[in-house]
């Protein structure tokens, strides 16, 4: 299993060290990968650096660098930090994609975290006319429109990706917290790397 962030910001690889962290310490044996540029440092914990001749809007972008990905992968976003191995979703069957379900009619499904076994779903996106631009309300549409076109499981985004009202853990249910937005200043304040324990520690 492979757990891949697409990053070509200087400015988001210390959030992206902190999720790495966090992968490492609950999925050690998965293979994490940063999908990059040719001009971005490389993501620290990362075990592998795969860099692309990328052009175009920032989705075409991070779907045509998924898209070289086979085999089962983790999609996540820099902000996400996981708190469980979440690996059991691919012991589901009958599914290209996994994806959390949220309440917000503007997202439905979560795009911040993906359970993949198909290029053909990266691909699909990247080639839509709605990742030739940055515009956000038209490629959240298109992607639940493409989501819904493949063979896709629901997970509950209360535990699979959990928007937190604060920096701390609460509920020990929770799998997967998704800092979006403004929340990611919580992040890099509440959540720090230990590279030499691989795993991430809660600042206290």
């Amino acid at each position: 299993m492979k757990i891949a962030y697409f990053c070509c910001s200087v400015d988001h690889l210390p959030l992206g060290e902190i999720s790495a962290a966090s992968a490492r310490a609950c999925m050690p044996d998965a293979e994490i990968i940063h999908l990059t540029d040719r001009d971005t440092p490389a993501l620290q914990g990362a075990d592998r650096v795969i860099r692309l001749d990328l052009s175009g809007s920032f989705w075409r972008r991070l779907w045509l660098a998924s898209s070289h990905l086979d085999g089962e992968v983790i999609h996540a976003n820099t902000d996400i930090v996981f708190l469980q191995d979440v690996s059991n979703v691919f012991s589901l069957e009958g599914f290209d994609i996994a994806v959390p379900h949220i309440a917000d009619p503007r997202w439905r499904y979560d795009a911040g975290l993906l359970f993949s076994r198909s290029r053909d779903f990266c691909r699909a996106l990247a080639d839509s006319e709605a990742s030739m631009t940055d515009d956000l309300d038209a490629w959240l549409a298109t992607y639940r429109q493409v989501v819904d076109q493949f063979a896709h499981v629901t997970l509950p985004g209360y535990f699979y990706s959990h928007v937190p009202l604060s920096d701390k853990v609460s509920d020990e249910r929770i799998k997967v917290m998704h800092f979006r937005g403004p929340r990611k200043a919580w992040m890099l304040e509440g959540w720090t790397p230990a590279p030499e324990a691989e795993r991430w520690m809660p600042k206290r």
